[in-house]
């Protein structure tokens, strides 16, 4: 037997203690995600399979797997952005003007021989290149999943994109406890603007899912400092911050928007049509605070901010 501690998932942890508490419950007939592991590991990127290769062949198939790894992480954007329910939560704004138009997983791929035959027995190689290849031909539904082809690059190439996007996956699908256990280390690190924001807008979902308010709150206030130019976080910010009731930093975000959208209004609108369709399916619901600063500071709020008051309504 290993001497090493089992690392349970937040999840099953949780649940375990549940069941301890209630013999009867049946909790622990929840699914386990099986492609979480593979999100934690940090392997080699050349893999174990190079006995006998000369270092020509290794740097082949090194570029091969950085490769693959990489149209992985962009049919999982795809995924996020084009899909039936994560395209309530996804922007496609990246700021007041740019807004994000990632490609379809077959004009990714396109020129790129999904079907090379890997004869050094790359398991890890093989598998992923299997997962795209049903990724490229299956753009009608999730299977398959992000998780799963996040997992599949990190296997190939560890890298914090593929952490984050399984993350996001594990977030936008009822597994907040295990999306904070993988991507809340990430905090402490340094990952620059874009890769922050995904991480701290995912953790402030996560947060929100669990109802702990103002954890999502932070959250999503560390993300907006990171894009001063970014709406996105801005908007969740203020809505947060009207959910928590803080009038203060409600009138702040709505300066700051104001500021950097202007007249253009498109992500706004997105914003409140999402969070719209996503209380009318359950997934929120203002609390007392919000109810109340939202007639408060009707008269003290710009465009964006009374637009995203509605929301509230």
């Amino acid at each position: 037997m290993t001497s090493e501690p089992m690392l349970l998932e937040p999840e099953l942890e949780s649940l375990l203690r549940e069941v301890a508490a209630d013999p009867d419950s049946s909790l622990l007939r929840v699914p386990r995600a099986k492609a979480l592991p593979m999100l934690y590991e940090d392997r080699p990127a050349a893999g174990p399979a190079t006995a006998g290769l000369s270092l020509a062949e290794r740097e082949i198939l090194r570029v091969h797997r950085l490769e693959v790894a990489w149209l992985l992480r962009q049919v999982c954007v795809w995924r996020l952005v084009e899909g039936s329910r994560s395209r309530m939560f996804v922007s496609r704004y990246v700021t007041a003007q740019d807004r994000r138009a990632p490609l379809r997983p077959s004009a990714l791929v396109e020129g790129y021989r999904l079907e090379t035959h890997i004869k050094n027995g790359d398991a890890d190689l093989s598998l992923a290149l299997a997962l795209l290849s049903q990724a490229v031909a299956r753009t009608s539904n999730e299977d398959p999943c992000v998780l799963e082809l996040a997992a599949a690059s990190q296997c190939l190439h560890p890298s914090n994109e593929a952490r984050i996007l399984g993350g996001q996956d594990l977030a936008l699908h009822h597994s907040a406890r295990s999306a904070l256990h993988l991507l809340s280390p990430l905090s402490l690190v340094d990952l620059g603007t874009s890769i922050g924001i995904s991480n701290w807008t995912t953790l402030g979902y996560a947060h929100l899912t669990l109802g702990q308010m103002h954890r999502a709150h932070g959250a999503y206030r560390r993300a907006s400092e990171l894009g001063e130019a970014r709406p996105g976080p801005w908007m969740d910010r203020l809505a947060m911050s009207l959910q928590v009731g803080s009038a203060e930093d409600a009138r702040h975000s709505s300066e700051h928007l104001d500021h950097i959208l202007g007249d253009r209004q498109q992500a706004v609108e997105w914003y409140v049509e999402s969070r719209q369709s996503r209380r009318r399916l359950g997934e929120w619901r203002p609390t007392d605070e919000a109810t109340r600063l939202t007639v408060q500071l009707q008269e003290h709020l710009g465009a964006a901010g009374r637009r995203i008051c509605h929301v509230f309504a």
